[in-house]
This record gives C-alpha cells, sequence and structure tokens, in this order.
C-alpha cells in the first residue's frame, strides 16, 4: 500500500481585512433579473472587490463577517429583509469556486458561504446613514478570522 504524502501545514495569523467599496450597493432583491444580468452583477462586484481590495487576503476556518450599507442624504434604509437579502452577491464572490464555470467571479477569500462557515452562524449586516450630508453611498465589508501568512 503507498503512503500518502501529508499536504505542509500552512501559516496563518489572526487578522482583520477591511474593505470599503465608494458608491456601490448590491442588486435589491426585489428586482427580478435575467439570469444573464445577474450574472453580469457578479462579475461587475467581483471585479470592485479585486480593485478595491487588492491584495486579497485568504481566509481558513471560521470568519466573522460583517456587511455594512451606509446611504447618502438623498437615500434611505432598507427594511431588514432586503437588507440581508441584498448581501447575497457579494458573499457569492467572497467565497472560494466550487465549480469549474465559478472560478472567475469568485475570489476565495473565505472559504465557503455556509453557516458553519461563519462565527455565530450567519454574516453580520447592518446599515447606517453617512456622516454629514455627503450624497455617497458606499459599502463596507470587515472579516476577521486566520489568514494565510505570505
Amino acid at each position: 500500500m503507498a503512503k500518502v504524502a501529508k499536504a505542509p501545514k500552512v501559516k496563518t495569523k489572526r487578522r482583520t481585512w477591511t474593505l470599503r467599496l465608494p458608491d456601490y450597493w448590491p442588486a435589491s432583491p426585489n428586482v427580478r433579473m435575467h439570469w444573464r444580468t445577474r450574472h453580469q452583477q457578479v462579475a461587475k462586484a467581483a471585479s470592485i472587490v479585486m480593485a478595491y481590495g487588492h491584495p486579497l487576503p485568504t481566509f481558513v476556518g471560521k470568519v466573522k463577517l460583517t456587511i455594512i450599507r451606509e446611504w447618502g442624504y438623498k437615500q434611505r434604509a432598507l427594511d431588514p429583509d432586503n437588507l440581508v437579502a441584498s448581501t447575497k452577491v457579494l458573499i457569492d464572490v467572497l467565497r472560494s469556486a466550487k465549480k469549474i464555470n465559478e472560478l472567475n467571479n469568485r475570489l476565495g477569500v473565505i472559504t465557503d458561504d455556509r453557516p458553519e462557515s461563519f462565527i455565530g452562524g450567519a454574516p453580520i449586516v447592518k446599515q447606517r446613514r453617512a456622516k454629514g450630508t455627503t450624497p455617497e453611498k458606499s459599502t463596507i465589508i470587515v472579516i476577521e478570522g486566520r489568514a494565510i501568512c505570505g
């Protein structure tokens, strides 16, 4: 019987990664869209995260994921159901690819999007009014956990 080589241990360290995406909100779940439009939304979110978050970390194990939606003086808050559902695209973009056709739009920042992958069983989703009288809207992503060093 042949021996199977063990994978080398990967060095990790505790890390907090904060990413502000200016002028970006995920699409509202109330907007029904064609599958191609939905895929374009995922591709847009992936390119925005790559542009503002470079270099991207790789977290392993459970993470604490917080997504904060900020709105300016001409916008309003979403109701709680829509707020949580609107983050699906961002969470899908952050997780690792499961299928070969997802490789372009899945960044592998977190290992999975199942409840077991999050501390507390789910991501934390909040919203708040932006400070001052700015018309800017933005999305803030904060991930805490063990990240691969290097």
